[in-house]
């Protein structure tokens, strides 16, 4: 049995203006933990420090500058911390090198993280934000589990070089990326133990207050164009359609961290839906709203099963239905977005 995490001390949240990373740490915050955050821009903190100032954590938390693709670019941040929650990661579909764009930051930044805590005594514990696509396979009708692994996209992109697709070299970054952190592990054997985060699309509520649609990050933007009629036709393929709340997310870091014996990877997912469903869920809620007509051919069936049971058993998570996840999503989005221009 692992030893039990402190019920206080100091937690270094990497991309922590992010859409997940201020959520998971917000939670942090919630359970008496003081934060340390790295970010590019401290313009972008702004919000956040508001938000926390009037919530009470005044003096609990504190931003510190850091590039990804710097070597040791933790070590520094990371000293005297208690434990890690490795959120921040290169997202772009868009690459002219896909190694030297794209797969070989996320990997080095992993490495330097898992590094940065190994030459810091105090850390105990470490989390990394991985993604479902790092199991993703090239089947229908898979029941997915934290045994699965995605293989396949790093020799699509090994062959095809350049002129590898923007998506699959993102899926071939997040399952090298993780790949690399196990690799570590079983090579360094830290002290610290390591658990993995694998959510789906991540929908919720944004805490940073985007001012604008693309301020709130991609799957939050995507579905608040349907809303607003930029987008005009749902897409017919039910591809990866499993769905799980930022909250629901942020709960697993903070769980994975502070309870003794999380360890290893954990897939985080309430469900699937088909992009219909999912127009269906948001049309109720929103009946004046403008919602994307039917894709031209109908929706095949989602037949993957993906659920993330190993979280719930572990580490306490109640997933929040796909309703309140819109719910609070478009409504914030609504209030920040559409208020902030009026």
């Amino acid at each position: 049995m692992t030893a039990a995490f402190p019920a206080s001390g100091t937690i270094l949240v990497t991309g922590i203006t992010g859409f997940v990373g201020s959520h998971v740490a917000e939670g942090f915050l919630a359970k008496g933990y003081r934060i340390r955050g790295t970010l590019r821009s401290a313009a972008k903190a702004k919000s956040l420090e508001i938000r926390w100032n009037a919530a009470g954590y005044a003096g609990k938390f504190e931003f510190v500058s850091a590039d990804l693709s710097a070597e040791n670019a933790f070590l520094e941040a990371a000293h005297g911390v208690d434990a890690i929650a490795h959120v921040a990661s290169p997202v772009t579909f868009t690459a002219a090198d896909p190694y030297r764009d794209v797969i070989n930051p996320a990997v080095q930044g992993t490495l330097s993280v898992l590094r940065a805590a190994k030459a810091t005594p105090s850390v105990k514990r470490v989390v990394i934000t991985s993604s479902v696509v790092s199991m993703f396979q090239q089947k229908s009708g898979h029941t997915y589990t934290e045994a699965d692994w995605n293989d396949w996209a790093s020799d699509v992109v090994k062959a095809s070089g350049t002129e590898a697709s923007g998506f699959v070299t993102y899926l071939a970054s997040k399952a090298e990326a993780e790949r690399a952190a196990w690799k570590f592990v079983e090579d360094e054997k830290p002290a610290f133990t390591v658990s993995t985060i694998c959510p789906v699309y991540i929908w919720g509520p944004p805490i940073n207050s985007p001012s604008s649609a693309n301020g709130a990050g991609l799957t939050v933007q995507m579905l608040y164009d349907w809303i607003t009629g930029v987008t005009t036709q749902l897409d017919s393929s039910p591809s990866f359609n499993a769905y799980v709340d930022v909250r629901d997310v942020a709960k697993a870091h903070v769980e994975a961290i502070i309870r003794p014996n999380a360890n290893g990877r954990y897939l985080l997912s309430a469900g699937t839906a088909s992009w219909t469903e999912i127009a269906e869920v948001i049309h109720e809620l929103y009946p004046e709203r403008p919602i994307p007509k039917p894709a031209a051919e109908p929706d095949a069936p989602v037949k993957d099963v993906i659920y993330g049971s190993r979280a719930v058993k572990e580490l306490g998570i109640e997933y929040k239905p796909l309703t309140t996840t819109m719910k609070y999503m478009l409504d914030e989005m609504i209030r920040s977005v559409e208020g902030a221009s009026h």
